[in-house]
């Protein structure tokens, strides 16, 4: 995909599966709706040892999509099915295996589901594995009869923009990391605190984050906003993505602060001379 979920310092493979003779339907957000039956999962690596699946599957009314973690053993070669959160130390972090409880926090209809299979993330060119062809996984798709419907312009010239990405500007990277990694909650019916739409395709003018006082904590700050335009030691949507503890967002499946992303969205509000 091209912005990343941030899952301290895990590398990640990711994969898809579709009953036979079903599609994908695209819904006016870009976001793919996969039909019952359907698969979606990662493998976890950390510092190239295999340590965690996640799937993700849809199964049938009233259960919907459900999510399932497994724990690699030490050589790889067998995959336990947890039946509740686990912590485990692996090479100086700790690794946080989700509940399925927890899986559903962030997998809601609001969100879409899935996540990650959307336009934005998968309009990119892939190197595929089975014969070694490097081409657009949306056209891919499309012209192996996955998709329900035939792509649209608007459909084709939709990306987001990965973090090391330097031809393009901080703010585009900046909002296309806040999509990934915190738009799921932070969405109108979402269940993140506040108004803010973090969305990649909602104008800053609408996000409600641009000199907007924050609901919660105000960390100790006089007078901060969510984003304060320039100033992003008065920003509390830095400090909050940058704690370790109680204040810490994502408050779930991550407790190493990505400074890679914290450098490009203090570029980011560092370049913003006033709101829209």
């Amino acid at each position: 995909i091209n912005a990343l979920l941030w899952s301290d310092h895990a590398d990640k493979g990711r994969f898809m599966a579709l009953p036979v003779g079903t599609s994908i339907d695209i819904d006016n957000q870009g976001r793919f709706a996969l039909p019952v039956g359907s698969v979606v999962g990662k493998h976890f690596r950390l510092n190239g040892q295999l340590v965690e699946t996640r799937l993700l599957l849809h199964h049938q009314q009233p259960y919907g999509w459900q999510g399932y973690s497994y724990e690699w053993n030490d050589t790889e070669t067998e995959a336990s099915l947890l039946s509740s959160a686990k912590d485990k130390a692996i090479d100086g972090q700790v690794w946080h295996y989700p509940s399925r409880a927890e899986c559903d926090s962030c997998h809601t209809a609001v969100a879409g589901f899935t996540l990650g299979p959307e336009v934005g993330q998968l309009n990119r060119t892939f190197v595929y594995p089975g014969n070694g062809i490097e081409a657009n996984q949306l056209i891919t798709l499309e012209s192996i009869g996955v998709l329900s419907a035939a792509l649209t312009d608007a459909e084709k010239s939709t990306a987001f923009y990965a973090l090391d990405d330097t031809a393009y500007s901080a703010e585009r990277r900046a909002r296309s990391y806040l999509h990934s990694n915190c738009a799921n909650c932070h969405q109108p019916g979402g269940p993140g605190g506040g108004e803010m739409d973090l969305r990649m395709a909602t104008p800053l003018t609408d996000a409600r984050i641009c000199n907007e006082a924050p609901l919660g904590d105000t960390l100790g700050l006089i007078n901060p906003a969510i984003i304060s335009p320039g100033n992003p030691e008065q920003s509390i949507l830095v400090l909050r993505m940058e704690d370790t503890g109680q204040h810490r967002m994502p408050p779930l499946a991550s407790s190493v602060v990505d400074t890679q992303a914290m450098t490009v969205i203090r570029e980011w509000i560092t370049t913003l001379t006033e709101c829209p």
